[in-house]
Order: C-alpha cells, then structure tokens, then sequence
C-alpha cells in the first residue's frame, strides 16, 4: 500500500520518471540493508546481542501479523455470508492438518 502512495505521489511530482524513482528510493534502501545483512548473517549469528534482537524481533511478529488479519477480516465482514466465508475457509485451514 505504501508503495501504490509513493508511485502515485511521485507520477504526480514527476511524471513516470518520478513514480518510479519514489517506489525505487522507497524499496533500494531496505534492500541493501537486508543484503548486507543476509550476506554478514554467518559471522554475526554467534553473537548474543544479534540473536539477542532476532528472538526479539520474533516476538512482534505475531502481534503484527494478527492485526493485519484482524483488519482484513473486520474489511472483509460487511456481509453475513461473508462471514460465513471467513469461519469456513479458517476452519479449513486450522484443521487441514
């Protein structure tokens, strides 16, 4: 969603040119960070503190990816046989196992 507000901000800055450079700048950084990460990972996950904030980090995944799905549920249940929807396909996939 953030990548549709930098493209549509930077089409209306720059034209095209400035749509792509606002998603490019949005996503270059980030990109170089986790390369330079992936690519030291080896020499830093023996030390405490890098696992130290990896467990951390972990921690707030979960809450992170609930509130996405609480909002995509509360988005998508306008509609009683949406809701239906919603508690057969979660059902389906809880219990496929």
């Amino acid at each position: 969603m953030i990548a549709n507000v930098a493209m549509l901000y930077g089409y209306r800055a720059g034209g095209p040119i400035g749509g792509f450079l606002c998603v490019f700048g949005m996503v270059f950084p980030p990109m170089v960070i986790l390369i330079a990460i992936s690519f030291f990972y080896r020499t830093f996950r023996s030390s405490y503190w890098v696992m130290a904030a990896m467990e951390g980090m972990q921690a707030a995944v979960v809450p992170i990816i609930a509130g996405a799905a609480l909002g995509m549920v509360k988005g998508s249940v306008k509609y009683s046989p949406c809701a239906l929807v919603v508690l057969a396909s979660l059902s389906c996939t809880s219990f496929s196992r």
